[in-house]
């Protein structure tokens, strides 16, 4: 399931601001929920006015900051992982995108970069990062007939 155009408001901004914590634990605590999109962040996007999150300054009022409070408190994780004897780490996460960095070995020069959807399908249970043998690196040129690819 996935919840779109959400609005919640209240009879006074600190009620909105709680109404929208409950509502947002509440659907992240099921794993039904796959995706919750925002109507809006400010009065004007909305058919609820007392469910922005923004001011006329665009500044966070009482939901915004709740809002902001889940997301880089709750929800949010920069961390980082040891891996066990075998090289691989576990952890849980939550679906959605992740910005993965990986030191190889002690130089913490070499790194690997990988940006990755985690999209919530019961079957993805695994995101493996395998450096490639020099012999087996990827042939990276366009295809005949394709555009060189921007920045190249």
């Amino acid at each position: 399931m996935v919840i779109s155009c959400l609005q919640v408001g209240g009879d006074s901004p600190a009620q909105a601001a709680i109404n929208l914590e409950i509502v947002l634990r509440t659907l992240f605590a099921s794993p039904i929920v796959q995706g919750i999109y925002l109507r809006g962040i400010d009065a004007q996007s909305l058919d609820d006015p007392s469910a922005a999150l923004v001011d006329a300054d665009g500044q966070p009022n009482a939901a915004g900051r709740s809002y902001e409070g889940l997301v880089r408190n709750q929800w949010w994780t920069d961390t980082t992982l040891r891996t066990d004897e075998l090289g691989n780490v576990r952890t849980a996460v939550f679906a959605g995108w992740y910005e993965l960095s990986v030191a190889l070995g002690a130089d913490e020069d070499q790194v690997v970069r990988l940006r990755v959807l985690v999209d919530g399908d019961e079957d993805q249970e695994a995101i493996v990062l395998q450096p490639v043998k020099r012999s087996d690196e990827i042939d990276l040129r366009p295809l005949p007939g394709r555009a060189e690819p921007a920045g190249r």
